[in-house]
């Protein structure tokens, strides 16, 4: 998800995301390797869905190319995201 309206990306794409989510299916520790890449890009915060635990892993304020804080939260949790006004139950996410 990025900021901003469509007339903003007239001329050119995004440079950056506030949120980026990866379903890892059987990539969990590529996924975590990715971290650096989006902390590096300035994402401001990355969720990795970690389907067969029924957990997400929550990255965010990142800094110096490395996210200074992860939280893995389970279905009795609630995802809110810090950049983007979203807030989901996580046993929404799984049947």
């Amino acid at each position: 998800m990025v900021r901003g309206t469509d007339t903003d990306f007239i001329k050119s794409h995004p440079h950056t995301a506030e949120l980026v989510i990866e379903v890892a299916v059987s990539s969990a520790e590529l996924d975590r390797e990715n971290a650096t890449l989006y902390a590096e890009a300035g994402v401001t915060e990355y969720w990795i869905v970690l389907g067969s635990a029924k957990q997400i892993e929550v990255y965010h304020r990142p800094q110096a190319g490395v996210y200074q804080e992860k939280r893995t939260l389970g279905i009795d949790d609630v995802l809110k995201c810090a950049g983007v006004p979203i807030q989901i139950r996580v046993a929404d996410i799984f049947p």
